[in-house]
């Protein structure tokens, strides 16, 4: 997907933000569009084999929290449960994915320090998160009730299996080298 769609896409999810007058959306809006500007103007990240498909993956992962947030009808509980949990489980996916992204372009080797790192800010971020929601709905900052525990604890499972997962592809990328040395 080229920035030209994506900027389209995104314009209209502001749209949408206005339209069901979920201003505050636009904080979730704001740094997804900006980080896909940066990552779209970097020569070595559309010029890799899987710039389209990652796109993609973000943009999807942006309209599907945005749309969800600022939407006006609601399912039954255990349904609105299963789409709250997978969007904080994925956020642990997508966002150690652009991370990772970012990582690479800088010239950063990635290692399991580095992801261990990345592991931490993944979950740090989710607390600021519910931090500030704390701020929004007028709740002290740091006192989690029960479902902003749930939100954590699905960002951590999300995490692990992003650290689960980066770590079999540095197996398989180690092994791929040693491979390609011995032929």
């Amino acid at each position: 997907m080229k920035i030209k769609k994506i900027r389209l896409l995104f314009a209209l999810l502001m749209l949408l933000i206005f339209s069901s007058k979920a201003t505050l959306h636009f904080f979730y809006l704001a740094p997804m569009w900006i980080s896909l500007e940066i990552l779209n103007a970097q020569k070595s990240y559309v010029q890799g084999r899987l710039w389209n498909l990652f796109n993609h993956i973000f943009v999807f992962f942006t309209i599907a929290v945005i749309v969800n947030r600022s939407r006006n009808a609601h399912f039954g509980n255990a349904i609105e449960a299963v789409i709250n949990i997978g969007e904080h489980f994925f956020y642990a996916l997508v966002i150690g994915l652009k991370l990772v992204i970012y990582l690479r372009i800088m010239h950063f080797e990635i290692a399991k320090k580095q992801l261990l790192w990345l592991v931490i800010s993944l979950n740090i971020g989710g607390i600021f998160n519910e931090v500030f929601q704390n701020s929004i709905c007028g709740r002290a900052a740091f006192t989690f009730i029960a479902d902003a525990q749930k939100d954590m604890f699905v960002n951590f499972i999300g995490s692990l299996v992003f650290l689960m997962c980066a770590l079999i592809y540095l197996k398989w990328n180690a092994n791929e080298a040693q491979i390609g040395m011995k032929l």
